[in-house]
């Protein structure tokens, strides 16, 4: 990790998903309240301000990173599968406790790898709990659409 280095994870601004709680909506798409959400995220983040015109300019510079999935195998939250996922839906992939452990245990490690000086994680509402574990497990805090932390 760079010295000085920042993380900051966000949960997604409201998808059509979190109005009714329904959750076999696959790929949910943003509210029209969710894509206001989005894009009044930096002007709430005074430390991002100097990188947010960065990040716009650099959409290169994004990562897709399939290991910040959401923990549950709803369809809302899995996406569209690839065929490998298909192949082998369960292991890393799994939502049982253990595997959702290891993979923030992999997030982690790799977020501590990057050189980057700040990094934003924007992910679904329970990953972020288990990525920020502490030796008693996983918060049961309930990310806001939109949240973010440093």
């Amino acid at each position: 990790m760079a010295p000085n280095s920042r993380i900051i994870l966000t949960r997604h601004a409201e998808a059509e998903h979190d109005v009714d709680l329904d959750y076999s909506i696959p790929d949910a798409p943003l509210t029209p309240l969710g894509k206001k959400q989005a894009a009044t995220l930096a002007p709430q983040i005074p430390q991002l301000q100097n990188e947010a015109d960065l990040i716009r300019l650099g959409i290169e510079n994004v990562i897709c990173l399939p290991q910040v999935q959401e923990c549950n195998d709803l369809p809302c939250d899995t996406g569209s599968p690839r065929e490998v996922l298909e192949a082998d839906p369960e292991g890393f992939w799994a939502a049982d406790p253990q595997a959702i452990a290891n993979r923030a245990r992999w997030v982690r490690q790799w977020l501590r790898e990057r050189p980057e000086k700040t990094i934003v994680l924007v992910a679904h509402g329970d990953i972020p709990r288990n990525i920020t574990a502490g030796p008693n497990g996983p918060s049961t805090y309930p990310w806001k659409n939109a949240e973010a932390r440093i």
